[in-house]
């Protein structure tokens, strides 16, 4: 129920534990810019094995955005060259979540 977008990056270990929870981006109402190298220096600098990746929709849809898929596209193919698996990118709003990868998104 934040009135302003939120990126936050859930570091995990090798067993998927979560080690480390970090905001890595505040935007505004509808739109919310992530730059991957901030995402992935928050993994690297703890150690994560993969990452959880969520932001909000203050809109109140949990429907992702175009913009939210080519973000998770990024994510994806950085963490492939990093080692650093992306589990998945939720999308957090009043009527609900979706989950990229429930959907079938995360290895775009």
């Amino acid at each position: 129920h934040l009135a302003v977008e939120h990126f936050v990056v859930l570091c995990l270990n090798s067993r998927h534990f979560l080690i480390h929870q970090e905001t890595v981006a505040v935007g505004s109402v509808d739109q919310c810019v992530v730059d991957p190298r901030v995402v992935f220096t928050a993994a690297v600098r703890v150690g994560a094995s993969a990452l959880v990746v969520a932001h909000n929709h203050p809109s109140g849809s949990s429907e992702p955005s175009q913009a939210d898929i080519a973000l998770t596209r990024q994510l994806c193919q950085a963490g492939r060259a990093l080692f650093i698996r992306v589990v998945d990118h939720m999308v957090l709003a009043r009527d609900g979540y979706a989950s990229l990868a429930a959907r079938g998104q995360m290895q775009l």
